[in-house]
């Protein structure tokens, strides 16, 4: 029931099973007709297998919205704390606690029954351990998904855990959630097995339309499964609502969320750390800011948590290299191209660097080889063009500027690039 001054306005029936079912719906149409419908290109099991994943996360999403909402008394202005909430724990059950899980044994299960395939004796008492295994999995994650749910919003609306109500609803979510699985797992399964997918390759290729029609159709009838069951295991509880939402422990719950993974609130979440808190941390030198130097050189760039790459470091504790957009005021960035300058390390090792660099480093010394003791720059006119180069000012670095306008002339980027080393790289020496 959502308070307005005054008045109460009591959340109806329709409205709390519509409001999951339009999540799925509108996820469903959103990436059938969206190029972010291509999750695996070719594969449809695995596309249809992260579409569920997908619109799982949006029904339980909308589901832990509107569900305490129905249930308890909450003020209007508290429902974007609950819609937080909400999606931070759908998030956690569907991606952390599940997806991540499965993935996890699955793949350690595999190995293992390699591995007992190759011995010997063959598979034995081990084959029947890795079954059990496997089949215990899934009945597992859905009790540990059930017991999350039923608790956490149990908690929240202030009801009572030690009744039979709060025993027949972990009851309706562990089956909601075993329905989930084994429409995720079965469809999955049947996919590759219809398409002959088993070896990596299918002799017949599978409609790109099938693996997102049967993912929204599954998630549709999972969601409407769900929400029966959990309205039968309510009978008792009529439509009134029974608690008060407890506004200090959801504000407490998406501070913890958000301090534990930003991506739980999106990408506005993501932005809102990285762009805003990171930085105000580190003026307050509350967090400390990584040094980006490469051989003794320093770039003189704002740190951005996820806009500048730093390499992994060599037994000395130095950088290989270091890659970092290309700022706003050198005029070359725009809404579609955003260039980057990567600095490296002449001596990096060729496993530490990106993968393309140790060809375009074969064509840099070629061509300084024809040209000793000038300055050495490579053109790749590619897709994506980029532009390498050696100066003689720095000895040990390499540079590059890529991802840029394939229309912009060669010799204004080369220009910006001798610019862009020229003002932020600085030796340590004489600064």
């Amino acid at each position: 029931m959502v308070r307005l001054g005054r008045r109460e306005f009591q959340v109806p029936l329709w409205v709390w099973a519509a409001v999951p079912l339009a999540a799925v719906f509108y996820l469903s149409v959103d990436l059938s007709f969206t190029s972010r419908g291509d999750l695996y290109y070719r594969e449809p099991d695995r596309s249809y297998l992260a579409m569920m994943t997908q619109l799982g996360t949006a029904s339980l999403a909308a589901f832990l919205f509107v569900d305490p909402v129905r249930r308890a008394r909450v003020a209007w202005y508290v429902l974007p704390l609950v819609y937080l909430a909400s999606s931070a724990g759908a998030v956690l059950v569907v991606s952390d606690m599940i997806t991540n899980t499965f993935s996890t044994v699955f793949q350690t299960v595999v190995g293992a029954a390699i591995g007992l395939a190759a011995s010997p004796r063959g598979a034995g008492g081990g084959g029947i351990v890795l079954v059990a295994i496997t089949l215990a999995v899934p009945i597992v994650l859905a009790i540990g998904a059930a017991v999350f749910v039923t608790v956490a919003s149990r908690i929240v609306t202030g009801l009572p855990l030690r009744t039979r109500g709060a025993w027949r609803e972990f009851c309706a979510n562990f089956l909601g959630a075993a329905i989930w699985l084994i429409l995720a797992i079965g469809g999955y399964m049947a996919i590759r097995s219809s398409f002959n997918l088993a070896m990596g390759f299918s002799s017949l290729p599978a409609p790109r339309w099938l693996p997102y029609a049967a993912a929204g159709v599954a998630a549709a009838i999972a969601t409407v499964l769900h929400l029966l069951l959990v309205r039968r295991s309510r009978r008792e509880e009529g439509g009134a609502p029974q608690g008060h939402i407890r506004i200090w422990l959801l504000a407490a719950l998406c501070v913890l969320a958000f301090a534990y993974r930003p991506d739980f609130f999106g990408v506005t979440g993501v932005r809102a750390y990285y762009d805003h808190i990171k930085p105000a941390l580190r003026a307050a030198r509350i967090a400390p800011t990584p040094l980006l130097e490469v051989s003794g050189y320093e770039v003189d760039v704002v740190f951005h948590d996820y806009k500048t790459v730093r390499g992994d470091p060599l037994p000395d504790g130095t950088l290989p290299f270091i890659s970092v957009r290309l700022p706003e005021p050198y005029g070359l960035t725009s809404h579609k191209y955003i260039p980057h300058v990567s600095v490296y390390r002449r001596d990096a090792p060729a496993h530490l660097v990106s993968s393309f660099w140790p060809e375009r480093r074969k064509t840099l010394e070629a061509k300084q080889a024809e040209q000793p003791g000038e300055d050495a720059i490579v053109r790749f006119a590619t897709k994506s063009p980029a532009i390498a180069m050696r100066l003689g000012a720095y000895p040990e670095l390499e540079f590059s500027l890529s991802f840029f306008d394939p229309a912009l002339p060669w010799d204004t980027a080369e220009d910006v690039l001798r610019r862009f080393v020229k003002e932020r790289v600085h030796g340590r020496i004489g600064r």
